[in-house]
Order: structure tokens, then C-alpha cells, then sequence
């Protein structure tokens, strides 16, 4: 599952020096974000003196921009993708994603060396339902029932077959459904 970090409500001739974003979520339930990328709002290292980090940790995506040359190409200038990262879900339930803005920071071009803190959205949170592929049919248990509702459905392209997540119906959703089934689990 790709997740998006956007940045929205920049106004015009406002220039980001600092901003930082956790995302926290149930790592046995959703594992660990990788790979996590750079949005195109985010200037790029070899233009600018700004650094983008990722720290990966179970549940974890981090990434902070900061801009330490007085160049605006060297500042977020937009609103846009400020990163993106990827979640694999790995059991069933239903798992909590948060997402906390730690800190952002307005260009000041009456004084650079000390930028402007700016209030941002308050911590948001959102559910996420992971259901287990190998429990196709969700009765709580791991049988051949499962293998048979799943080929049932998979034979005529039903949109729940796409246990892989990949947006396509094909060989690849076997052998996930498989390993998940071989394993009694998700």
C-alpha cells in the first residue's frame, strides 16, 4: 500500500526552511515503511544545501527538510508530495496509522538566520483493515474452504483476489494467497 505525506496550505511567496513529519503505525500488523522517497516538492541534495532524511525503525517513517543556504531553490516553495513510502501488510486486524507534523519553519527574508515557526495540523490518525489472505472467506479459520473461495473468485477476476495489493489479478496473488495459506496465518 503506497502512502502519500502532502503539503497543503502554502501561501503564495511562502518558502518552507524546516519541516519535519513522523508516521507511526502497528509494524506487526502493517511491518516496517520501505522504501521511503522524497516528494517533488522536496529539493533535490546535489541542488541545494537541504538534507532530507529517513530513519526506518518498525513502524516508523520519519523524514525531515532542512534548508541551511539563504538560495530559494533551496527552500519548499510549494505545496505537493512531501514524501512517500510503502506499508506491506503482514496480519489481520485493524491497524492505526498516525501521522504528526513535529515542526515547520517560514523562510524569514528580513532576517534568515531566524525562520518563522508556523502553527500546523494537529496530529491526525486513520484505520486501516488488513484482512488475511490465507482466511479468504474471514470465518477464522485456515482450510481448503479458503482455497476454494479464493480460486472461485479468481477465476472470474473478483476485485477481492488482488491479495497481493498490486491493482491486478494474476499468478502473482497465487502465490501470496499460498504462502500466507502454507503458513496457517498472515
Amino acid at each position: 500500500m503506497r502512502f502519500e505525506v502532502v503539503v497543503s496550505g502554502l501561501q503564495p511567496g511562502q518558502q518552507l526552511d524546516f519541516l519535519g513529519v513522523t508516521v507511526s503505525t502497528d509494524a506487526y500488523r502493517m511491518g516496517t515503511p520501505d522504501p521511503i522517497l522524497r516528494g517533488g516538492i522536496v529539493p533535490t541534495p546535489g541542488a541545494s544545501a537541504s538534507d532530507f532524511l529517513t530513519a526506518r525503525a518498525p513502524g516508523i517513517a520519519d523524514a525531515s527538510f532542512y534548508s541551511s543556504g539563504t538560495q530559494p531553490n533551496h527552500r519548499i516553495t510549494a505545496d505537493g508530495v512531501f514524501f512517500t513510502f510503502d506499508l506491506t501488510p503482514r496480519h489481520a486486524g485493524v491497524a492505526p496509522i498516525r501521522i504528526t507534523f513535529a515542526e515547520a519553519m517560514l523562510h524569514n527574508a528580513a532576517d534568515p538566520e531566524s525562520p518563522i515557526p508556523i502553527t500546523i495540523a494537529a496530529a491526525d490518525q486513520m484505520e486501516v483493515v488488513v484482512f488475511c489472505p490465507a482466511d479468504y472467506n474471514d470465518d477464522g479459520g485456515i482450510d481448503g474452504t479458503d482455497v476454494q473461495e479464493f480460486f472461485d473468485a479468481w477465476e472470474v477476476a473478483a476485485p477481492r483476489s488482488d491479495v497481493n495489493g498490486d491493482g491486478g489479478i494474476d499468478g502473482a496473488d497465487v502465490v501470496t494467497f499460498f504462502d500466507a495459506w502454507e503458513n496457517a496465518g498472515c
